[in-house]
């Protein structure tokens, strides 16, 4: 389950993001910088993006809010033994 955050137009919020979690913007428009990262991006609602490790601030669109969540970084898949590619060799 993700939680959903809000923010009023206009509003800023910060925190410290992990490597790969995914913002996704569900409603309005973000700007967003983060830490190593030269560029700044807007999203619109339906758009995401890969964050990186360190700090983000965003900033909701002036005269509307945004909703957004963010989703946990995806794990690999891990093969279990023996691999596919094992068992078409035998």
């Amino acid at each position: 389950m993700h939680t959903t955050t809000i923010l009023s137009s206009g509003a800023i919020q910060a925190f410290a993001a992990t490597r790969n979690t995914v913002l996704v913007v569900e409603q309005g428009t973000l700007w967003l910088t983060q830490t190593h990262d030269a560029q700044d991006h807007v999203l619109k609602a339906g758009q995401s993006l890969p964050l990186k490790s360190g700090r983000v601030v965003l900033e909701a669109e002036p005269g509307c809010c945004a909703r957004y969540r963010l989703e946990p970084p995806q794990r690999p898949t891990l093969w279990r033994y023996p691999a596919p590619w094992v068992l078409a060799t035998r």
